[in-house]
C-alpha cells in the first residue's frame, strides 16, 4: 500500500517544514 511508504519520521519531517514556513511567514509580516 502507498500508505506504508509514509513513514512517521517523513509525517514528521513535513510536519516540522510547515511549521518553519509558517513561522516565516509570521515574521516576514510582523504578526503573532
Amino acid at each position: 500500500m502507498e500508505h506504508e511508504t509514509w513513514s512517521m519520521e517523513q509525517w514528521f519531517l513535513i510536519k516540522k517544514q510547515n511549521e518553519e514556513e509558517t513561522r516565516k511567514l509570521i515574521g516576514s509580516t510582523g504578526n503573532y
